[in-house]
């Protein structure tokens, strides 16, 4: 258990008095919205500040100027501020504040059992148990308005091992195995029906944003709150995985052999519910503010939370998840064979193939979705659409689509061979396969994603000074607020529609970016990447107890992850198009505008450089490369974690290259020396092995261009260590005969 306190904190909540309308105390002016009218003078927009009547001073005016009557309150915000917000006096901002405990608790448990059914068969069982749980309580305000979002991590693993002891040259291991890891972070709001209480509509039916505290934002003013329930939404994964193994162990003459097969399923449950995103229900002080000669609000008037009490919502986000929970599915088939075959008393030999039938990812209940580049699009009458998992509408009729790849082999062999009886040569190769692609093992625990079983509305103020809509009215109700666009209303998920996210069109409904794509690579995500490496080493034994190493190491590894995309798929213009001499100027104009230079439309100006150049579909919208791009219809950002529509173009490769040498003096005489120089190079494309460390290429198109020294190069690196035992202590060069010197100072 370890536990520590936060440094003092101070956040902004807003005075009794603010909470009760009173912005008298030293805040901004504020002014009331209703009273928007033009200037017949000076044809500009004014308002009237709160409390004070028209044509009058605040100054004449003392006992109303600057306070909202409470008639005027929001009942939804009169609700929000009820639930027990602190009440405060005196300072305007850090003005509540205080520690919080921090820290974690741990827990392991363990438990082994072995027994002996006969004198051949013995059976082992090993189970254990971890548990971290955070310290830290709900800060820095108070529930329900509190920020944190607490969680516990916990981890199960047990395993059983029956030996069989068949005779003394064979025995048979037979394991089964399995992992749990589960991180489960909680909105400690969550359960109270905050927002159903407060009287907030629209919310998804059944949802965890009906029963959490909504997160609400605040901008502007002199005195700005700290936000109240930011980031807070539940969330969960967790990773389970079964392991099935049976191990021959053979010892035949000068052979041992080890034979064997691999069973692994593994599971992922990942949780993400209907949650609030960007700025939550957001405030600005626009909305009460003042305009300025320019049109635009003078920021040193008006108050967001005199918006908020009025609940003139400026900007409003939410993700609306159907699927709040899925289930990724992978599965892993494995034999191997290996062979240390001692030829003579100074060589043995190494031989062994391991093959696995690596299975691309499901999802328990066909609950994803992708991009078709042969399906015609319902919209466009092009190339390019939306597609389903399962046998439902739209759907590809399938699991999954990707091909299961069946020629994955993994050799192993090497050798160790004595010159003498003091040198050593060594040397192996080996082909080693991970996950990667639909394989798992790259963050895509969903696939190619859930695009269509999800909706994220956004609504906004339509010009930045009225608000989007009134909170008291809900989110999907159209406002009655005078001035407004009006709020617009959105539909349900999930939408079993292959023309998701087209846009660019002059069809209502379609124009305009309404996003990307993700496509899987049905034909190559299912394949295994792979590292092939192989070293030679000499080692000797030299004089004093040293011995020596050098080695040569080598590493490739080919099908890795790159971010960005390639070739077509990344929806990028192809260089071979938009290099075109005169063309790039052309770009991000509007095809069917006119160029007031040539007195024709600029895709008459594109088509006289490039004679490629034309209307993709027959209503068609938007730019000149736009209209370029191979899937016209979206845009280049994809719906998933990393916003790229090929995220499973795993086609990078990485190579590692280096001469070691290693020197190492045994202890002896109390000295124990270690010294390591290597010289290396290492080269890839930005692609990765690792997750989360791939990077764009200038082009989807060539990425030969981004072949250069890698993220984890270090051409040069020396390493030294060393180790000396005092000669102090019992029968050493300086000799204790007290017993409690000797164990302080001998040890």
């Amino acid at each position: 258990r370890f536990t520590n306190t936060s440094a003092p904190f101070f956040v902004t909540v807003p005075t009794t008095p603010e909470q009760k309308g009173d912005f008298s105390g030293g805040y901004q002016p504020i002014y009331d919205p209703l009273t928007t009218t033009t200037d017949p003078v000076t044809g500009k927009q004014v308002r009237q500040q709160f409390g004070v009547p028209a044509g009058s001073t605040c100054a004449a005016n003392p006992t109303t100027c600057n306070i909202i009557p409470s008639a005027r309150f929001s009942k939804v915000a009169t609700a929000l501020e009820s639930y027990g917000l602190p009440q405060i006096t005196g300072k305007l901002t850090n003005n509540y504040g205080g520690v919080s405990p921090g820290g974690t608790q741990q827990w392991t448990e363990m438990g082994k059992g072995d027994v002996n059914l006969t004198n051949s068969n013995r059976i082992s069982i090993l189970i254990q148990y971890d548990r971290n749980s955070p310290l830290n309580t709900v800060q820095p305000l108070p529930l329900p308005y509190g920020n944190n979002r607490p969680g516990n991590s916990t981890q199960w693993m047990g395993q059983l091992n029956d030996t069989q002891t068949i005779n003394s040259r064979l025995i048979n291991i037979f394991a089964l195995g399995f992992t749990r890891n589960s991180g489960v972070n909680h909105n400690p709001s969550q359960g109270g029906n905050w927002s159903d209480k407060a009287g907030i509509t629209g919310l998804p039916s059944g949802s965890d944003l009906q029963g959490q505290f909504p997160m609400v934002t605040f901008s502007g003013g002199n005195a700005t709150p700290n936000a109240w329930e930011a980031n807070a939404s539940n969330f969960a994964e967790i990773p389970y995985s079964e392991i099935i193994q049976d191990n021959v162990q053979w010892i035949k003459g000068k052979h041992a052999f080890t034979f064997g097969g691999q069973i692994l399923l593994q599971y992922e449950q990942l949780s993400q519910p209907s949650n609030w995103t960007a700025n939550g229900i957001g405030f600005k002080s626009t909305e009460t503010g003042q305009f300025a000669s320019s049109g635009s609000i003078d920021p040193s008037t008006g108050d967001p939370f005199a918006s908020f009490l009025l609940g003139l919502v400026d900007n409003a986000n939410f993700a609306d998840n159907t699927v709040g929970t899925t289930g990724g599915r992978w599965q892993n088939y494995a034999m191997y064979a290996q062979d240390d075959w001692k030829i003579t008393p100074k060589l043995t030999v190494n031989l062994g193939l391991r093959y696995i039938i690596p299975k691309p990812f499901t999802e328990n209940h066909d609950r994803w979705s992708d991009f078709n580049p042969n399906s015609i699009n319902p919209v466009t009458g092009s190339l390019g659409a939306v597609q389903f998992g399962g046998y439902g509408p739209e759907s590809c009729a399938c699991h999954t689509d990707v091909k299961t790849h069946y020629k994955t082999f993994g050799p192993r062999l090497g050798f160790a061979y004595a010159l003498n009886d003091k040198t050593v040569i060594r040397s192996s190769f080996a082909m080693v396969h991970f996950n990667g692609g639909t394989l798992g093992g790259n963050g895509t625990q969903q696939g190619p994603g859930i695009l269509g079983f999800s909706s994220s509305p956004s609504f906004a103020s339509p010009d930045g000074i009225s608000p989007a809509f009134q909170l008291d009215n809900g989110f999907q109700n159209p406002t009655t607020y005078a001035g407004t666009a009006g709020n617009t209303t959105y539909v349900n998920p999930p939408f079993f529609s292959a023309s998701l996210n087209t846009g660019f069109t002059t069809t209502a409904g379609f124009q305009g970016n309404k996003g990307g794509y993700e496509y899987d690579r049905p034909e190559t995500s299912g394949r295994s990447p792979y590292t092939e490496e192989w070293n030679l080493t000499i080692e000797r034994q030299l004089p004093g107890s040293m011995v020596l190493n050098l080695t040569y190491a080598g590493t490739e590894s080919h099908f890795d992850g790159m971010d960005g995309g390639v070739g077509i798929y990344s929806n990028q213009v192809s260089p071979a198009v938009y290099q075109t001499p005169g063309l790039g100027a052309l770009l991000n104009q509007q095809y069917d505008a006119m160029d007031p230079v040539t007195n024709q439309t600029y895709l008459a100006d594109a088509q006289a450089i490039y004679p490629g150049a034309k209307l993709p579909f027959a209503n068609f919208s938007g730019t000149i490369g736009q209209m370029l791009r191979p899937f016209p219809q979206y845009s280049t950002t994809g719906p998933v974690w990393n916003g790229n529509p090929d995220s499973f173009s795993n086609f990078g490769t990485n190579s590692y290259h280096a001469l070691q040498a290693t020197v190492t003096r045994n202890m002896k005489n109390g000295l124990y020396l270690f010294a390591t120089y290597a010289w290396s190079k290492e080269m890839d494309e930005a692609g990765a092995t690792v997750q989360f460390f791939e990077q764009n290429a200038r082009s989807a198109y060539d990425w030969n261009l981004e072949r250069s020294a890698g993220l984890s190069d270090t051409p040069q690196s020396l390493s030294f260590a060393e180790v000396y035992e005092l000669p102090i202590g019992r029968g050493k060069l300086v000799n204790l005969h007290n017993n409690a010197a000797d164990a302080i100072l001998g040890g």
